[in-house]
């Protein structure tokens, strides 16, 4: 519409006037309704408002129908024939009668004789209009899904609904599903909410779980933050969404951190039937509702929990290797610390557990759980020369054995006891087992309160047990004291592991029961700690072990990696077998008659070596040097060389002439290298060449001379 001249007359309005005017809704074209083209895309125009007052504002027609879609009445084909004017929402829609040409004009749908054989097609947003005669329908088609209906592994840029083709479906997902949703009994506790539960004027439940507020859709509300408490199930039936949009949710559920989840976005705009989610994780629960619609079902279910047998789950599943195994189920009882002599003899109950571990081949991985110190009081078990309380079956070597891993934890660490001081009393508070025997045969026999198992004799790799045992936490106390207290000569080892192909610990703690100087000397065939043997090729990597009281503290083998180990009150403090490298980090002996020997062709690597000497000959382990060689050649390498005497004060080391000694530094700040022996002078020597000729030390400086040099 244009203001002419003419029109302008009638108004008063001069001709600049009329100009302005025209100027100013120039962008409105003013057409008669018959001059109107039919809008294509309904969805995406606008709808005048008059907001009063003579001012007008728009509204999107995609939210005018939504907002017609909340406030419409709900009508289905079987439903009588409304006669109130007004709109209705059709609630089932479908493709009945769809033309196959694409081109066709022919309306198909679900088809309602109660509002005048309208149709409603699937995939529109329809509503009907009954203007008390005639009935009339708008539908706008929702936006289309371009994601592809088949997942395509080999497709990184397409978007795809994640339908699985058959060659792609995941039994073991359907397999996990059934078993976290195999709980089928009836809920012990069910909560119901009800619209008093809501609060309404126009709340919008948002996806971030705030509220939004806009009062002119007073019906709806929404159950805020409702606490989980027990329950372990969320069940809801025929909630209603009210808004598109990311933005808002249907159902959402918070952690106690406060972090959100939409349990039912916007993407289910009617949501009829039932829906489940598990909320067990969850603290708080919010849901949109209405109360111009039936209320739906709301219910927070708790169910009982089920006891599970792990083991029978496991095999059932086929994965039966792996069980932990604690020896009170076998009957065993932790003694009491203040009388360990009364404790219950618990050595059956671990015999009965070992046989357990090894009465099913297919059980590789075993985990003996102790709680505390028991008492070992059975008589011994002969193995060939082995006598031990406890006896580990062989598993002999083939191309088809199955070995066996097994690890002995305590489930708390002691208190470890770092010197041999008379008047320190022997703690049994803490995890393993104290062997109440003594007095036992020594003659052509090696007794051992735990024996890893005997091995399989001539083998190709000598003789050694296809078991795999870790310790950890595991204490072993050998009795050194009669009925009355006395000390007695102790003549039961710790741990031989000496056939195993592997030994792996944590902490371990072989020692007797008596304080080292008020014990008589132990016997000599007795050993704390008795790593696998030469020529096995066993592993053997440990971080702590203390050996206290023992014939020999340590028995060092093998290629043997230790971090820390403490010897004290042992006629032999470490004794190192001989061919293959030992290394152990830091080594701290006192009280030891001899702290180290050395068999033949022995080879010991320590960063710190820190011994005591002992010069008192009235004390059994008195000693005269640090390194012992019991016959042939040896070879040592000490980083930090620390010697003290009793009373604290440093002196030097010092080692038998077989010993081969290499010391970084001792307490003077010396190093010493052992010097070379000559039958000649070297013909081409280099300039500070040292050695040994004629019994007297030589140095090349400038030609040879005599050395005054004197070693540590």
């Amino acid at each position: 519409m244009v203001i002419t001249k003419e029109i302008a007359a009638q108004l008063g309005l001069t001709e600049v006037q009329a100009d302005t005017i025209n100027n100013m809704f120039a962008f409105v074209k003013f057409k008669t309704i018959s001059e109107l083209q039919e809008a294509s895309d309904p969805f995406n125009g606008y709808f005048p408002i008059d907001k009063g007052g003579g001012e007008l504002e728009k509204i999107k027609a995609s939210v005018f129908y939504q907002i017609i879609g909340n406030v419409a009445k709900p009508i289905s084909p079987s439903d009588p024939a409304p006669t109130t004017i007004g709109w209705y929402k059709p609630q089932i829609t479908s493709n009945l009668d769809k033309p196959s040409d694409p081109n066709s004009t022919a309306d198909y749908g679900e088809k309602y004789p109660n509002a005048g054989n309208l149709r409603a097609k699937s995939g529109y947003d329809t509503l009907f209009y009954f203007s008390g005669t005639n009935w009339k329908k708008t539908e706008t088609k929702f936006p289309g899904d371009s994601a592809k209906k088949v997942f395509d592994p080999t497709n990184d840029n397409d978007p795809a609904t994640m339908k699985a083709t058959s060659g792609r479906y995941d039994k073991l997902l359907e397999a996990n599903k059934g078993f976290l949703n195999q709980n089928t009994s009836e809920p012990i506790d069910k909560i119901v909410l009800t619209t008093s539960n809501a609060v309404y004027g126009g709340k919008f439940l948002l996806a971030n779980g705030g509220i939004f507020t806009n009062v002119e859709y007073p019906f709806l509300g929404v159950i805020t933050d409702y606490p989980v408490g027990n329950s372990t199930t969320l069940r809801v039936k025929n909630i209603f969404n009210t808004q598109p949009g990311n933005q808002y949710a249907a159902v959402l559920a918070k952690k106690q951190n406060g972090a959100v989840t939409v349990l039912l976005p916007w993407t289910d705009p009617f949501v009829e039937g039932e829906r489940i989610y598990d909320v067990s994780e969850y603290s708080t629960v919010s849901i949109q509702v209405r109360n111009d619609k039936p209320f739906p079902t709301i219910e927070l279910l708790t169910y009982p929990k089920e006891t599970i047998d792990i083991r029978q789950f496991i095999e059932e599943r086929e994965v039966k290797d792996t069980f932990t195994y604690y020896l009170e189920d076998f009957g065993a009882e932790r003694l009491n610390p203040n009388n360990p002599d009364a404790g219950k003899d618990c050595t059956q109950a671990f015999r009965d557990c070992i046989s357990a571990i090894f009465a099913d081949e297919n059980i590789r991985y075993a985990r003996i759980i102790l709680k505390g110190m028991y008492r070992l009081g059975g008589e011994m078990i002969q193995d060939g020369n082995l006598w031990s309380q406890i006896n580990f079956p062989t598993i002999q070597y083939s191309t088809t054995m199955k070995i066996k891993n097994i690890a002995i934890e305590g489930i708390f660490q002691p208190v470890w006891e770092e010197q041999g001081i008379i008047e320190m009393p022997v703690s049994y508070n803490a995890c393993g087992f104290y062997s109440s025997l003594y007095n036992q045969p020594t003659a052509n026999r090696f007794n051992c309160v735990l024996n890893l198992g005997r091995g399989k004799v001539g083998s190709t790799f000598g003789e050694f047990n296809n078991i795999n045992c870790w310790m950890d936490n595991v204490m072993v106390i050998c009795r050194s004291h009669d009925e009355s207290g006395n000390p007695v000569s102790n003549t039961m080892s710790g741990i031989f592991a000496g056939n195993n192909t592997n030994f792996n610990f944590g902490k371990i703690c072989c020692r007797t029961s008596v304080p080292v100087v008020k014990s008589v000397e132990p016997n000599s065939t007795t050993v704390g700690l008795f790593l696998p043997k030469a020529n096995n090729h066993a592993s053997i990597v440990g971080n702590y072990a203390r050996c206290m009281g023992f014939g020999t503290g340590l028995y060092a083998t093998e290629h043997a990696q230790i971090n820390i180990f403490v010897g004290v009150g042992n006629v032999v403090g470490i004794y190192c077998q001989h061919f293959y490298p030992i290394t152990i980090n830091t080594i701290t002996l006192e009280c030891n008659k001899k702290p180290i020997l050395l068999d033949k062709n022995a080879y010991l690597n320590a960063w710190v070596y820190q011994g005591e000497r002992v010069n008192d000959s009235s004390k059994w382990y008195a000693n005269t040097k640090d390194f012992y060689q019991e016959s042939g050649l040896s070879k040592v390498n000490i980083g930090q060389f620390i010697v003290h005497n009793e009373g604290g004060v440093a002196v030097e080391g010092l080692w038998d002439p077989g010993v081969s000694m290499k010391i970084m530094s001792d307490e003077w700040g010396r190093s010493f290298q052992p010097l070379p022996v000559w039958s000649a002078l070297p013909s081409n020597p280099v300039k500070g060449l040292s050695g040994i000729f004629n019994d007297e030390n030589y140095i090349y400086v400038n030609g040879w001379k005599k050395s005054t040099l004197t070693s540590i």
